[in-house]
């Protein structure tokens, strides 16, 4: 008896880090390099209910990394005001098919 084939898509890792005042850094872990995709920035907008993009942030090739896991990351300043809560995302066109689409956890700003 043969069993059928399937697939499974997982979530790249993403780390979001505030490193100083309107200073992040985003950081993937995946089992492909996501150098020259564009993760977007975004904050809560309690008002709305939902995400608003503020920025794009094209992803940049790391040398660090334990095989199989390729690290890429970035670091970029945003002119947001404090005390917002801010997250990064890749969407599908950015992550390609062989994997989900992606969030990183909240910071405040």
């Amino acid at each position: 008896m043969t069993s059928t084939a399937i697939s499974v898509r997982v979530r790249p890792r993403l780390r979001l880090v505030k490193v100083a005042s309107h200073r992040y850094k985003l950081r993937t872990f995946a089992s492909q390099s996501f150098a020259g995709k564009y993760a977007s920035f975004q904050r809560y907008n309690s008002k709305l209910g939902r995400w608003v993009v503020l920025k794009r942030v094209v992803l940049k090739a790391n040398s660090t990394g334990v095989a199989p896991t390729v690290i890429t990351s970035r670091s970029f300043r945003s002119s947001v005001r404090g005390g917002f809560r801010v997250r990064a995302a890749l969407g599908q066109a950015q992550v390609g098919a062989c994997h989900a689409p992606g969030l990183s956890n909240t910071v405040r700003s």
